[in-house]
């Protein structure tokens, strides 16, 4: 009866000091966010507290971007946008969405640049 009650109070020894590390584990905290993600909260800009126009397409908001890490390498200027559209899932619900403008280094041809 020795070896097994000895077998049985190792298991349980093995599994409580399992389950105590793994729970030790997944209590540790996450690293904070490294400045070139920003902080996992949505940026002020992307808040509409207004009601969203029904019609798609209306301009609500601008704002320049200044961030290196969002900005294109040959851009001269960089707009942040929010703008009103259409649910994709009942084509009819107003939305916020939002995008970018980045317009290159240079002089815009005389028709403008190409919108892609």
């Amino acid at each position: 009866m020795q070896p097994t009650f000895l077998s049985t109070l190792c298991k349980f020894s093995f599994i409580t000091t399992m389950l105590t590390s793994s729970c030790l584990t997944t209590a540790q905290q996450a690293p904070a966010p490294e400045d070139q993600y920003g902080d996992g909260r949505v940026s002020e800009f992307y808040t509409w507290k207004s009601a969203i126009p029904a019609q798609a397409g209306k301009l609500l908001k601008t704002e320049s971007i200044h961030n290196p890490y969002i900005r294109l390498a040959n851009d001269s200027q960089a707009i942040r946008i929010l703008y009103s559209s259409i649910s994709g899932k009942d084509s009819k619900t107003p939305i916020v969405v939002s995008g970018s403008i980045h317009l290159p280094k240079g002089t815009p041809p005389k028709e403008g640049w190409p919108v892609v």
